[in-house]
């Protein structure tokens, strides 16, 4: 039997049948009833809110006999996989739960969120990688990416239709004050892109961060959530998986890393003064995660941190 090291706080919603679906060196995803991906994974850097840290997994006499479609059950205690010849039974009892749930005290205001999403902008263009949504902000775009003047188009008309409804064009329908704002049509980007989670998944990711960290007195920003919600069906599973964990609040590992390192980074909460080469290893260390995953987050939250000098900063 494999101890498990860790649990993550979604795991525990999760009962009945799975089936492997995908193996790589240090993860193992495997398909639930529900159309999430549950992982189990070598280490505490690959967490989430639906993995469990199960390190004598990867051994290789263990690991050796794991296969796609390979049937496995999850119960309350344990999560056991049906190989050919034998069972391997991963218990969870003394397994300790992990939280990927942003914990902070970091507050960035709308002027301190424009001058750190301005930062941001500049270390993306320098360590970011391409082939994602990175040039949705501010780099020339490549034309023969589809995905990304798609994206673009999108990102320019959620803008547009916030600066109407500040305009009071549409403010008394949706009862917006001048102080409050709400992003509606981000679930466009929903399964846009390719990759394991699409680049619009991920940019979405980086936006919702952004809504937990910007607050200013008597204002806000706010992005609408129930049509992102139903467009889940759009994408893949990685992509899936994501968001529903997101959407929840719960957020993978490497994005509550960069967290802690920008915290970290932060000389002066009240003024948002950052220690810059903190904050540029904070975003070097980021951008590692997948092919463009890590970029793409980034990507969305630099994007959201440069909303309130566009229609809020004023106030």
């Amino acid at each position: 039997m494999i101890e498990a090291g860790l649990k993550g706080e979604l795991v525990g919603s999760l009962k009945g049948e799975l089936r492997i679906v995908s193996l790589y060196s240090k993860v193992v995803n495997l398909i639930t009833k529900e159309g999430l991906l549950f992982s189990l994974v070598a280490n505490e850097g690959l967490m989430s809110g639906l993995a469990v840290e199960a390190e004598g997994l990867f051994d290789e006499a263990v690991r050796k006999h794991l296969r796609e479609g390979i049937p496995g059950r999850i119960t309350e205690d344990s999560v056991t996989l049906f190989t050919p010849h034998s069972g391997i039974v991963i218990s969870l009892k003394d397994a300790s739960p992990w939280s990927g749930k942003v914990n902070t005290n970091m507050v960035i205001t709308f002027k301190q969120a424009d001058e750190l999403g301005e930062k941001l902008v500049k270390l993306l263009g320098r360590h970011g990688k391409r082939g994602g949504f990175l040039d949705v902000i501010g780099n020339e775009l490549d034309e023969k990416n589809y995905f990304l003047i798609k994206a673009d188009r999108i990102l320019k008309g959620i803008l547009e239709r916030a600066g109407e409804d500040k305009a009071g064009v549409k403010s008394a329908k949706i009862g917006l004050s001048k102080k409050h704002l709400l992003l509606r049509g981000l679930e466009k980007l929903v399964g846009l892109g390719i990759g394991f989670t699409p680049s619009g998944d991920d940019f979405i990711a980086g936006c919702l961060l952004g809504e937990t960290l910007v607050n200013e007195r008597e204002a806000s920003i706010k992005i609408e959530r129930e049509g992102i919600e139903k467009a889940l069906v759009r994408t893949n599973d990685g992509g899936r998986s994501l968001l529903w964990q997101v959407l929840r609040g719960i957020f993978p590992a490497y994005i509550r890393d960069f967290l802690s390192q920008l915290e970290n980074a932060c000389l002066d909460h009240e003024r948002g003064l950052f220690d810059n080469e903190m904050l540029e290893q904070a975003v070097r260390d980021a951008v590692l995660h997948g092919e463009t995953s890590g970029t793409d987050t980034l990507t969305g939250f630099a994007w959201f941190l440069k909303v309130p000098g566009k229609f809020l900063l004023k106030y």
